[in-house]
Order: C-alpha cells, then structure tokens, then sequence
C-alpha cells in the first residue's frame, strides 16, 4: 500500500471528505496540533464536549466540523495571554508590548495536550504534532504516533 502524505490544516477536513471522498482519503497521513475528538480518555477532548454540551447541547463533534480542538486551544490561549497582560499593566496601558511581555510567559499546559507557548527566541506556540491517518472503515482519522516536536 502507497501512502500520501496530506500536510494540510485539518481544517478542511469537511471540504477534503466531501470533495475527496472517503476512498481518496483512505491511508492519508496528516499532522495535527491537537488530539482528534474520537481520542477516548483524553481530557483535553472531554473538555471540549463539555463545553460543547454545556453551551449547545445535543450537538456531537461531528456535526461542529470535528477540527475544532485545535483552534479551541489556541483561542482560549489567546485570551489568557490578553487577561494576564491587562492584570499586569491595565486596560489604559495594554498595547503589543503588554501583550508580547505576558505571552513569552504563557505556557499551555492541559492533561491530553502536549506543552504549548512562546518564548524569546520562539515565537511558534504549538511546539509538538502528532500523526494522524485517515480511514474510511471507521470515516475519521486516528492518531497513529505520539506527540512529535515541531522543527522551526
């Protein structure tokens, strides 16, 4: 069997499915920043349907797309760097220079997600992938290797 790398956001994983289909997809590989919702005992995951149940309930990861775990992560990274900047210097004083000051200290650390964020010389925040394949007997991906650094 030949396997095609896909080195695309997942993203578009709806637009790959419905475009591609199923059996193109089959046995592609692809990276992803975040674990896939159908990691069982993942707490990162659990989290995410919590909150999903909690604020649209009876809505399933499929029908949000099921690539939202990653961009969740991010967004609510990105306003806890912009809370701790403006508790550091204050509303009337938060500018790029707060924000880049409280965001070289902010570290996502969450059980079921690899360590995230920026530091001096980094400015990559997601530091870590995992590898993700692509089946159509089970019409989802799953992760197929642990948490890999990213190379900058």
């Amino acid at each position: 069997m030949y396997y095609c790398v896909c080195i695309s956001n997942v993203g578009y994983y709806d637009f790959f499915v419905n475009v591609c289909g199923w059996e193109a997809l089959n046995g592609m590989i692809t990276t992803n920043i975040a674990p896939w919702w159908n990691e069982p005992n993942n707490h990162a995951v659990a989290f995410i349907k919590e909150v999903i149940d909690r604020y649209h309930p009876g809505v399933i990861p499929e029908d949000m797309g099921a690539s939202y775990e990653g961009g969740f992560f991010l967004i609510l990274s990105f306003f806890q760097v912009v809370r701790q900047a403006v508790q550091e210097v204050g509303c009337e004083h938060f500018d790029g220079q707060a924000f880049y000051n409280a965001a070289v200290k902010f570290n996502l650390t969450f059980e079921g997600l690899p360590p995230a964020g920026f530091t001096q010389t980094s400015r990559v925040f997601v530091n870590q992938v995992a590898m993700h394949e692509w089946r159509a007997e089970v019409k989802s991906m799953v992760r197929i290797s642990d948490w890999m650094p990213v190379v900058e």
